[in-house]
């Protein structure tokens, strides 16, 4: 018979779900929580270092300007340091990232700004200062206690 299912398994040998369902309220529910952005916005500071990138992609130039902002403390009255980075006109809203304290932050910043960048260049050629590959964002000389 043409039309009978080939691969049907009777109803006690089929795999059961290894956990519970969890039960929704099909209808909805009047009580949902408000949900909250996993990182707080804190605003940007004022621009202490900027770079000009292009990316280039199917013989298409994207030019591209980073910009960080001055190491602050943390607006919520921790202990805790931020250090703003943002691509203005590419789309990005602003992000930053955190340390103990503002050399830390600014550390952080640097590379997640350098994963921000080689992750929008996939599939291209980034360049920087006359056609220099790359981000150009290095730790230079850091060794352990001497």
């Amino acid at each position: 018979m043409p039309w009978r299912a080939r691969d049907v398994r009777p109803l006690l040998l089929r795999r059961r779900a290894s956990r519970p369902q969890l039960k929704r309220d099909p209808l909805g529910s009047a009580t949902k929580l408000p949900i909250e952005p996993a990182m707080p916005n804190y605003p940007m500071t004022e621009v202490i270092a900027s770079r000009d990138y292009v990316i280039e992609r199917d013989s298409v130039r994207i030019p591209l300007r980073v910009e960080i902002g001055k190491p602050a403390p943390c607006p919520d009255d921790g202990p805790d340091w931020y250090c703003p980075f943002m691509i203005p006109g590419a789309g990005q809203t602003r992000r930053y990232a955190v340390g103990i304290d503002s050399v830390q932050a600014i550390l952080l910043a640097f590379s997640a700004l350098h994963a921000t960048l080689e992750y929008r260049a996939k599939g291209g050629t980034l360049t920087f200062v006359d056609g220099a590959p790359g981000t150009g964002i290095n730790l230079v000389g850091v060794s352990g206690g001497e």
